[in-house]
């Protein structure tokens, strides 16, 4: 008998059944009167700049309703939870969105992304952390990342660990945890190993992409 109260207990899944059923109902199962469907044009390049956007032939297909780059937006300070929503006169990451396409259905919506042609200049790139982190390595943001301020607050370090602000670099953050007393336990340590671990980036496992419907 376990002495926990969730730990080594089996407890029901309210939604699991509709899961298992195919019964659940996810963001593509709805259907509204006058729905738009939006499609992502992105940068194949991790760094470069914008030279220009065409968007004339995917504004001329069938069902496109409008085509959007960040001269279609309002210059906003972008925050911690709305960081540049298109690129405006370059990318820093490969995949980021470059312009959107707005249609009457999903097909129309990927073939207008089909004709927005977008002229990039590369530019250097870092492909390794230790190189990006380099004294003499250009930044990405000279003047800080917008809306770190913001970012540091929501992803503070846990009870027991410290969260550094430093001048604007290409570090993206800096945490550090402890727990217990370490002197003393390498004191009492018969034996001490010391490695650096390097972990990919870890994100839930949805059953559907973060979408959104807005009327």
């Amino acid at each position: 008998m376990s002495e926990f109260k969730y730990v080594g207990h089996s407890r029901p899944l309210t939604d699991g059944g509709a899961k298992v059923t195919g019964e659940q109902k996810f963001l593509g199962d709805l259907q509204m009167e006058g729905l738009l469907h939006a499609r992502l044009v992105t940068s194949p390049y991790a760094h470069a700049n914008i030279v220009s956007i065409d968007k004339a032939l995917a504004e001329q297909v069938d069902g496109v309703v409008a085509v959007f780059t960040a001269d279609d937006l309002p210059r906003v300070s972008p925050s911690a939870r709305n960081k540049l929503m298109l690129a405006r006169g370059r990318v820093i990451f490969a995949g980021q969105p470059v312009a959107m396409v707005v249609a009457s259905n999903a097909a129309a919506a990927e073939d207008g992304v089909d004709l927005v042609f977008v002229e990039y200049d590369p530019q250097p790139l870092f492909t390794s952390m230790r190189d990006a982190l380099k004294a003499d390595a250009p930044l990405v943001w000279a003047n800080g990342s917008p809306g770190e301020t913001d970012e540091a607050a929501a992803h503070g370090a846990d009870v027991g660990g410290s969260s550094d602000a430093a001048e604007p670099s290409n570090k993206g953050g800096e945490n550090h945890f402890e727990h217990g007393d370490m002197a003393a336990g390498f004191a009492e340590a018969d034996l001490i190993i010391e490695r650096e671990f390097t972990t990919s980036i870890v994100h839930q496992s949805y059953l559907e992409p973060q979408s959104v419907v807005v009327r």
